[in-house]
């Protein structure tokens, strides 16, 4: 029936606008109206072709709200994916199950509720990129996901995702739970409470920010690993790992950096750094000369500067704690070969 659903401010600054697509309207072709419902601070608008619909547009509008626990702009833009979601139910499909943030009477809060655990969400957006070298050029193979992991039952969780992030992903697919709109710059996911991977996708990812490892064969007897990071941007933890092809007799081992053991009957080199805050190195003696080849992997995780491909900007839920926490999983292989 309504073409038209707006959330404004009583001052009449717009909050959300919600245009059906069941109903298509030309401002040509006649006159609109309008039915309009104060609750707190916000004026709900709904818009509608026919006046003699007046009485039952008074009606749908105020049935669609009026359980609403949403009052004013602050909650409002919390929830706005939420509302915005379960205004195109209440018009469309009328699900009455819908999950939404509803007003709760004054028994429902008792004092056994205040003891209760508090329900947490759990937001991850994790990325993993492979490095190898191909033809001298270092190539990289990037894909992550999101997933929730709610504590319990916390409602609909609705995300808020910068559009710009998702330029020049690849392969996106999301869970068939999920409930996808645009607004400008922003995304909005809402999906049900429950552990679920609600986005997946590829990316051709930058590897400006990421950490360049070389190795060098500095003589017969000699290997050197130089781990170069850019500023600002350094990983919250950097393993690596050389693995010798051939007998190397002794070896010594020179580290100024984190810590480091030698594992001899598979004759591998771990090195595990744990603090970075510049660029590092380790260098490798053997008592006999390098006549094979050496492989080096290496792995870093970066958690509170993530290099992230997608950005959720905010969460909401019923939880009491909503929580969004990026990561990025580099892992890379070289052959050091004479």
């Amino acid at each position: 029936m309504f073409t038209k659903v707006e959330i404004e401010t009583c001052e009449g600054a717009p909050l959300l606008s919600y245009i059906s697509p069941l109903h298509t309207y030309d401002s040509k072709k006649g006159p609109i109206f309008s039915f309009s419902q104060k609750f707190g601070s916000l004026v709900f608008k709904g818009i509608f072709l026919n006046s003699e619909d007046k009485l039952i547009a008074k009606h749908l509008l105020y049935s669609m709200v009026s359980d609403l626990a949403i009052t004013s702009d602050t909650l409002l833009l919390k929830k706005h994916a939420t509302i915005y979601a379960y205004i195109d139910n209440y018009l469309s499909s009328r699900n009455l199950a819908f999950p939404i943030p509803r007003r709760k009477t004054p028994s429902v809060l008792s004092s056994a509720a205040a003891l209760a655990p508090k329900k947490k969400v759990f937001v991850e957006v994790t990325d993993k990129v492979f490095l190898r070298l191909s033809h001298g050029r270092t190539v990289s193979s990037c894909y992550g996901q999101i997933s929730t992991k709610p504590s319990e039952d916390v409602g609909q969780m609705s995300l808020k995702i910068d559009s710009r992030s998702l330029c020049g992903l690849r392969n996106i697919q999301y869970d068939s739970s999920v409930y996808r709109h645009r607004e400008g710059i922003t995304t909005l996911l809402t999906c049900p409470s429950k552990d679920s991977t609600i986005m997946t996708y590829t990316y051709a990812g930058s590897i400006a920010d990421l950490p360049l490892v070389k190795t060098i064969l500095v003589d017969t007897r000699t290997i050197e690993i130089l781990l170069c990071f850019t500023s600002g941007k350094y990983p919250d933890m950097f393993s690596t790992s050389l693995t010798f092809d051939y007998i190397i007799g002794n070896i010594s081992v020179q580290c100024k950096e984190g810590l480091y053991d030698y594992h001899a009957p598979s004759r591998t080199l771990t090195w595990k750094l744990s603090k970075i805050a510049k660029n590092v190195s380790l260098t490798v003696h053997t008592t006999e000369p390098h006549r094979s080849s050496a492989i080096v992997k290496y792995e870093c995780k970066y958690g509170k500067t993530a290099i992230s491909s997608v950005i959720v900007k905010s969460l909401s839920s019923d939880a009491d704690e909503n929580w969004i926490k990026h990561t990025t999983d580099v892992s890379g292989l070289l052959r050091l070969q004479n």
